[in-house]
């Protein structure tokens, strides 16, 4: 439905998403995007509020970019009466972190619903497992065979570890020796056989005997394993098998497999 203020079907501005939780739309929270949705019936909605605008400002200092910048304006609650943080909470929280300041305004609405744990999927499990611990940049592609996306662990300029996961444009695949996206009649290894058709289905729950729920259990060969708090069956990239001591992907030349 159009917003009251914004009068467009599939829009609204903050402070229509802000008016419209208050009448009892229910506001929920995607840990793989860092971002808000909310909720009711048929209607839903993505938005940025002040915890996610936090977010993008820190991750501008984290990588030393130059700033940031908002689409519109008019957008914000720029009177400050619909989402209780004063006037324009979203600019003005960019703003303080970038200037390196504290945020001026806090959420101070509580929602209906608030979680911080997304429905977890195979792709967010696979990239946690690649990423963990990693202390260079390093690029993860060809995962269970889909070659159009794939990782990127990226080290900021304080140490902390994030990982990026990127999509080539179809019918583009990535290609590991030129590191970018190629057509797949360009891959300059012939052994790789690698087709946009071919999309593994969401992984299998395992057989494995997962007597921890927090246990991570590698197959006979190390290269796949089994998260035992999902009970679901992942494969580790090329030349790499599962390290069961630091529950991740490593060089196969590091591991040890036994049973």
């Amino acid at each position: 439905p159009a917003g009251q203020y914004t009068g467009e079907s599939g829009f609204l501005s903050y402070y229509e998403v802000c008016q419209k939780i208050k009448e009892g739309w229910v506001r929920e929270w995607s840990n793989e995007h860092q971002v808000p949705y909310a909720h009711s019936g048929s209607g839903w909605v993505g938005y940025d509020d002040t915890e996610s605008i936090a977010a993008k400002a820190n991750y501008v200092n984290e990588m030393n970019l130059g700033g940031a910048m908002f689409w519109a304006m008019d957008l914000d609650d720029f009177r400050g009466n619909k989402c209780d943080e004063g006037k324009f909470p979203l600019i003005n929280t960019a703003k303080d972190i970038v200037n390196g300041k504290q945020p001026s305004t806090r959420p101070t609405t509580t929602p209906t619903t608030s979680t911080t744990t997304a429905i977890p999927t195979d792709q967010t499990n696979i990239a946690a497992f690649y990423c963990q611990n990693t202390l260079e940049k390093q690029i993860y592609a060809n995962v269970s065979n889909n070659c159009q996306s794939y990782y990127e662990c990226l080290i900021t300029p304080s140490g902390k570890q994030i990982t990026v996961s990127r999509t080539c444009p179809t019918p583009l695949i990535y290609a590991e020796d030129k590191k970018k996206c190629v057509k797949e009649k360009e891959l300059s290894d012939v052994n790789i056989k690698c087709s946009t058709n071919l999309k593994i289905p969401a992984a299998p729950i395992s057989s494995a005997n997962c007597w921890d729920p927090s246990a991570s259990i590698p197959d006979t060969q190390c290269r796949f394993f089994t998260d035992c708090s999902t009970k679901r069956r992942y494969e580790c990239p090329p030349e790499t098998s599962f390290e069961r001591n630091i529950k991740r992907c490593v060089p196969k030349n590091n591991v040890q497999c036994w049973w």
